[in-house]
């Protein structure tokens, strides 16, 4: 019966910050045996605390709390194997039966980088194996993204090429080696996770919160390096020089990477809209997608109408709006400007 209205944003990270670092504490005194990494733990805890930091631009705390994780479990899923095993050629399925390919789960909770899991994959229904199920396609831009470096072994690990009535569709494959994969299918623990924290996002921070420190570049091309060098096939990375950037370029590289490594775990919005307004992220540009609705006919789609969304810098979009459904019990608590 009460109303509630809003804390200032500083308020609110305040107090998220204060209750991250009284999680670690009560968690370091009181230590418990937890192997499932369904729920949180003082390493995980910390990890999301560096995570927070570098949402708020905090560059030297999410220094000190992922390079604290680090030392702690510093693995990292390593895909020479799969560079072995796997190639564009041989990704590329007509059916929606995984067992043929080889491989493991990206984001299981048994892997060594996993720090913490939890909750299905929803993703999976739209993205997924069977092209009934599957409603949307992996971005193509988002493939090329991998293209300039062929022995990246993420590009044909984390999509699929599937053979949709003759036609080629890029499908979601992180979690594509299940075993039971007519789980795969369903929206339930079989699916697979995608609320993810492991420790390739740890190196990540780093190496953009030394981008943006006086004299840092060195030292988050070294953690570029050491992330990047494990995702490629075996003897083919050549390391990344700290000479070949400034400030600006390495910056717009690691928000590159962020989007390659971390793709489809819900990280892309979140980057999307504090690199607008990131103070020294060299972000002015608009992001314009065209959508065109089709009308079946005649066994062909015919396009209809085509519309152009835009969000340019700053937009009041980036914040996503209160539900309706908070409104309407809580007004008090106020829309989003629009």
């Amino acid at each position: 019966d009460k109303a509630y209205t809003r804390n200032s944003v500083k308020e609110v990270y305040d107090l998220i910050v204060e209750d991250l670092k009284e999680g670690v504490r009560l968690m370091e005194v009181n230590p418990i045996s937890k192997p499932a990494k369904l729920k949180f733990d003082a390493l995980s805890a910390r990890a999301l605390l560096a995570r927070v930091y570098l949402y708020m631009q905090q560059w030297d705390s999410a220094i000190v709390c992922a390079e604290q994780v680090i030392r702690e479990n510093p693995a990292i899923f390593n895909l020479y194997e799969a560079g072995l095993r796997l190639s564009m050629d041989n990704n590329f399925v007509s059916s929606w039966n995984a067992s043929t390919v080889w491989g493991k789960d990206y984001l299981a909770k048994d892997n060594d980088n996993v720090l913490f899991v939890n909750g299905i994959s929803e993703i999976v229904p739209a993205l997924g194996w069977y092209h009934f199920i599957s409603t949307f396609s992996v971005n193509k831009k988002l493939a090329v993204e991998y293209e300039d470096e062929p022995d990246d072994v993420r590009r044909y690990y984390f999509m699929q090429t599937y053979s949709l009535r003759g036609k080629p569709k890029l499908i979601y494959a992180k979690n594509r080696y299940i075993p039971n994969i007519s789980s795969v299918m369903r929206p339930d623990a079989g699916s697979g996770y995608t609320r993810v924290i492991r420790t390739e996002e740890m190196y990540l921070i780093l190496a953009e919160a030394y981008a943006h420190k006086e004299n840092g570049i060195g030292e988050a091309v070294k953690y570029l390096n050491r992330l990047r060098v494990e995702k490629f096939r075996e003897g083919t990375y050549t390391d990344l020089k700290a000479a070949d950037f400034d400030q600006n370029s390495l910056l717009v590289f690691i928000e590159a990477e962020r989007r390659r490594e971390l793709c489809l775990e819900g990280h892309r919005w979140f980057d999307l809209r504090r690199y607008m307004v990131c103070e020294k992220q060299p972000y002015t540009k608009t992001i314009r997608k065209s959508y065109t609705t089709f009308e079946y006919v005649s066994w062909t789609n015919v396009p209809v109408q085509t519309v152009v969304y835009q969000l340019e810098k700053d937009d009041p979009r980036y914040v996503l709006q209160i539900p309706k459904r908070e409104l309407s019990v809580n007004p008090g608590i106020g829309s989003n400007p629009r």
